[in-house]
C-alpha cells in the first residue's frame, strides 16, 4: 500500500504525565552505566563500549540493514551526511577492493607477506610483492606473538626507506585504512571492544569473502559493530574532516558524484586517484549507478543497536531502570513519558514528560515492529526534525508517522476510522497510533486528559479487546494498589476508544506497518 501523507489538517496534541509507579526488578545486567552517564553519552552523540559485555549506547553512528551495502550506507548516513555525500564515499569503498570492513589488502596477502621473514629470519626487514604496476616494497617493522605483521605497529608512510627502495604500508578494511590511520582505526576497535580486533588478525579465515559472505560467516550484529566504529573513526581522522567539510550539501545525483570526486582526490591515496585520474573518473561513475539503488533508502533489519542498562527477556527490550518501562504482559516493549532517561529532554518547547506522548508512543511501535531499541529520545529528536511538534501544544498528528519511515516502517492514513478498520490492520501485523479526546471511558475514566493524548493499538484480545501502547503513567487509585506501574495492559472495549478518538476530532489515525 502507498504511504499518504496529508497536510490539510493539523491537529496538535499535548500529553501530560501523572503519577510514575517504580518497582524493583532483578539485575540481569553484569556491568553498566549509570542513567546519567547514559544520558550524557546520548545528548553528545558519543558512541561507548564495554568490553567483554558487548553492552553499547550508540551515538549517530548506526549500521542498519541486512545486506553490506545497507549497512556502510546506513552508517555514513547516520554520520550526519546526506543521501548524496554518502553515496559519493560509498562508491570510494567499492573501489577499494571490496566491502569487506577486515579486508587486508589483496597484493600483500597473497603475495606472502603476512609471515614475513627478511634474510635475518626475524620479520624485522621488508617484504616485497610483485605487482601489475611493478615491484612494492613493505617494510614490516616487526611481528606479533603469532608470527605476523603486527597490525599496530607500522605506521611508517610510503616514503619511508626500504634499503634503496621506498617503502609501502598496505591497507585494511572499508577504504584500505593504511599506515597511522590503520592503526588508529585498530586502537579505536580495541578500546571499544577488543574481541573485535581478532577479525583483522585472521585474514587466511576472512580475506577472501565478500561482504555478504562475511556476514553469515560471523554475524550481522558483530559485522555492524565494526562497519560502525570503522566509520565512526574515519570520519574523525587527521584531515578527513575537512574533506567532509567540502563536499557539496544537498542531494541528487550531480552531489553524489561530486562528493565521489572531492573524496577520490582528497581523502584515498593513490597515484590515479587524483583529478582525471583513471580511479577519479571510475568512482564518478560507479557513484552515478549506484545512486539510483540507495538515494532515500532507510534499513531497518539487523543492526549495532544494542544499549547499555537494556535487558532482553523474549522479544522484549527493557532498560534496567524500570521507572524508564517494561514489559508488558504480551512481551512487548513500552515506555513511559516520565522514565528519568528522557523525561526532562525538550520537546516542542516544553519536555517529553510533559508533551511527548507521540514520540513516546511511536518509540514503542517502532521497537515492537523492528526489534530495534528505539528510546523517546531517539523518536523526539526525529520529530523535532521532520516538524511533529510545536512550541507548547505537542505532536503534530499527521507528522508523526514520519518518524516511522525513518526505520524502514510504512504508514497509511485511516480515514474510515472503525473498529472494523483498526481491526483490519492489526490482523495484517500492523499498530495503529491515533489521538484521544478528554472523554469519559466506564472503569477508566478520562485516559485523554484535558488536552489530548497519543496512544498506539498493539493488538487485540482472543475476546476482541484492544490492546496499547499508552505512554502514562496515570493510574486509577486500585491500579496503584495493585503495584501497577503502567496503563498498557489494560483491556479496553474497541468501541470505547473509537468513541474516544471521534471526541477528538477524528483526527490523526494512522496504520504503521512493515
Amino acid at each position: 500500500m502507498r504511504s499518504v501523507l496529508m497536510y490539510v489538517t493539523l491537529f496538535l496534541v499535548t500529553c501530560g504525565v501523572g503519577l510514575a509507579i517504580t518497582k524493583s526488578m532483578e539485575n540481569d545486567v553484569s556491568a553498566k552505566l549509570d542513567q546519567k552517564t547514559m544520558l550524557d553519552y546520548s545528548r553528545s552523540d558519543i558512541l561507548f563500549y564495554q568490553p567483554g559485555n558487548k553492552c553499547t549506547a550508540w551515538g549517530k553512528t548506526v549500521a542498519s540493514g541486512d545486506t553490506m551495502e545497507e549497512m556502510v550506507f546506513s552508517a555514513l548516513r547516520s554520520s550526519g551526511l546526506t543521501d548524496a555525500q554518502a553515496i559519493g564515499i560509498y562508491a570510494n569503498i567499492k573501489h577499494e577492493g571490496g566491502d569487506n570492513p577486515v579486508r587486508h589488502e589483496y597484493s600483500f596477502i597473497n603475495g606472502g607477506c603476512w609471515s614475513p621473514k627478511d634474510s635475518n629470519g626475524d620479520g624485522l626487514g621488508e617484504c616485497s610483492v610483485k605487482t601489475n604496476s611493478g615491484i612494492r616494497y613493505y617494510n614490516n617493522i616487526v611481528l606479533d606473538e603469532d608470527g605476523h605483521w603486527d597490525l599496530f605497529k607500522n605506521t611508517a608512510s610510503y616514503d619511508t626507506p626500504c634499503g634503496n627502495n621506498k617503502c609501502q604500508s598496505y591497507g585494511i578494511g572499508l577504504i584500505g585504512f593504511s599506515y597511522g590511520w590503520r592503526v588508529a582505526m585498530l586502537e579505536y576497535i580495541q578500546e571499544r571492544d577488543p574481541e573485535l580486533v581478532e577479525y583483522f588478525k585472521h585474514p587466511d579465515l576472512y580475506n577472501n569473502l565478500t561482504g555478504n559472505q562475511l556476514i553469515e560467516e560471523i554475524g550481522a550484529d558483530v559485522v555492524s559493530q565494526i562497519v560502525s566504529l570503522e566509520v565512526e573513526e574515519m570520519l574523525q581522522y587527521g584531515d578527513i574532516g575537512k574533506v567532509v567539510e567540502q563536499l557539496p550539501s544537498g542531494d541528487g545525483v550531480d552531489v553524489a558524484v561530486q562528493s565521489a570526486g572531492i573524496w577520490s582526490a582528497q581523502a584515498e591515496r593513490c597515484n590515479t586517484c587524483g583529478v582525471g585520474g583513471s580511479q577519479f573518473l571510475a568512482r564518478q561513475e560507479t557513484a552515478r549507478n549506484v545512486f539510483g539503488q540507495l538515494d532515500g533508502k532507510v534499513f531497518a533489519g539487523s543492526g549495532n543497536r544494542s544499549y547499555c542498562g537494556v535487558i532482553r527477556k523474549g522479544k522484549c527490550l527493557m532498560s534496567e531502570n524500570s521507572a524508564d518501562g517494561g514489559c508488558t504482559a504480551d512481551g512487548f516493549t513500552y515506555f513511559l513519558q516520565s522514565g528519568p532517561s528522557w523525561a526532562g529532554n525538550g520537546y516542542a518547547c516544553s519536555t517529553i514528560g510533559d508533551s511527548g506522548c507521540g514520540p513516546t508512543a511511536m518509540a514503542m511501535i517502532i521497537t515492537a515492529l523492528t526489534n530495534q531499541y528505539v528510546t523517546p529520545n531517539e523518536t523526539a529528536a526525529i520529530g523535532s526534525e521532520v516538524g511533529a511538534a510545536t512550541c507548547g501544544q505537542g505532536s503534530y498528528g499527521d507528522r508523526l508517522p514520519l518518524i516511522a519511515s525513518r526505520f524502514g516502517l510504512k504508514y497509511e492514513k485511516i480515514t474510515s476510522a472503525s473498529v472494523e478498520a483498526v481491526n483490519e490492520w492489526l490482523s495484517k501485523g500492523g499498530m495503529v497510533i491515533f489521538s484521544l479526546g478528554s472523554y469519559a471511558i466506564p472503569g477508566y475514566g478520562n485516559i485523554g486528559g484535558n488536552s489530548g493524548h497519543f496512544i498506539a493499538i498493539r493488538g487485540v484480545t482472543n475476546d476482541g479487546k484492544w490492546l496499547t501502547f499508552d505512554s502514562s503513567a496515570t493510574l486509577t487509585p486500585a491500579e496503584i494498589r495493585q503495584g501497577i506501574v503502567s496503563r498498557v495492559d489494560r483491556e479496553y472495549n474497541p468501541q470505547d476508544l473509537i468513541n474516544a478518538y471521534n471526541y477528538h476530532g477524528r483526527y490523526n489515525m494512522y496504520a504503521i506497518y512493515k
